[in-house]
């Protein structure tokens, strides 16, 4: 009874996932934990990157792990959401020429700005969000 009752959790779990939110946020999630363990497998197999580079895939994860409760609409994800694309931005245009910059300066930035489409994205569904 109870191994049932987990599996009735998990199931609709699984499904507020994919029905709480617009089609395209689940679909956005899966796109940034694919893109997460991409960077993660880019990284593992070469030995020869500084240890500041290992920052590029834990960046990827923390916006992969912000977005998982957006698509449960919560705020709070939210705002974490925005506040890092904020700071990835500026960091991005503003910061200094130095390794870290080189390392994670670009995330979700190059070729195209896809965290700030993101971050448009969660702005316009923010009511929706709890």
């Amino acid at each position: 009874m109870e191994k049932e009752l987990e599996l009735s959790q998990e199931q609709n779990l699984l499904k507020r996932y994919f029905k709480q939110m617009p089609v395209f946020f689940p679909l956005i999630g899966l796109f940034l934990l694919v893109m997460a363990g991409i960077e993660f497998w880019n990284y593992a197999g070469d030995g020869g990157y500084l240890p500041v580079y290992w920052l590029r895939p834990i960046l990827f994860l923390v916006y992969a792990l912000l977005w998982i409760p957006i698509c449960f609409g919560k705020k709070w994800a939210a705002l974490g959401f925005l506040i890092l694309s904020i700071l990835g931005m500026a960091f991005f245009l503003f910061g200094p020429d130095i390794t870290l910059k080189h390392a994670i300066g670009d995330v979700y930035i190059m070729p195209i700005p896809a965290n700030i489409l993101f971050s448009f994205l969660i702005l316009f569904f923010y009511r929706k969000l709890k």
